[in-house]
């Protein structure tokens, strides 16, 4: 930006540098800068072991309820994929396990119809929005189940 005055405390002209502005308008800025914020995130999960108590708050659902929420364990999942053991992290929670190739993609198609210049928010169906709450509030029921905690719960 340039200021120039003609006299002390008069400011007659104010410009813009166009080239500044017109990158933080680009459509790629949000994809990249979410991808950023969530390698950030997996880093700091992966130094910081979640399996150690105090790192992280308590999930407030299991606090207040005693049951399991769908994303207890989410962080351990991350922190054991992070390391490598995928196994584990399926064990800590399978719907994340699951769910990030699928994030992963929708990240992929939104980065790519940016870079096209494409219009970012598409008409798109809602059902896939349905089916995702409809599994997670599946996997939340199931999880609870007291046969399946064997198997489902973190």
């Amino acid at each position: 930006m340039t200021i120039t005055s003609d006299a002390p405390g008069r400011v007659r002209t104010v410009v813009a540098d166009p080239t500044r502005s017109a990158a933080w308008r680009s459509p790629l800025v949000a994809p990249l800068a979410l991808a950023g914020a969530a390698l950030l995130g997996a880093l700091v999960v992966r130094v910081v072991d979640p399996n150690v108590a105090g790192h992280y708050p308590v999930c407030l659902s299991l606090t207040l309820t005693g049951t399991y929420c769908p994303f207890c364990g989410g962080l351990r999942a991350v922190h054991d994929l992070m390391l490598g053991n995928v196994a584990g992290a399926f064990g800590m929670n399978p719907l994340v396990v699951l769910g990030l190739p699928f994030l992963g993609l929708a990240w992929w198609r939104w980065m790519r119809r940016a870079a096209r210049g494409a219009r970012v928010i598409a008409r798109t169906p809602t059902w896939p929005a349905w089916v995702t709450f409809g599994v997670i509030a599946a996997f939340w029921v199931a999880r609870n189940i007291p046969a399946l905690q064997g198997w489902l719960a973190p």
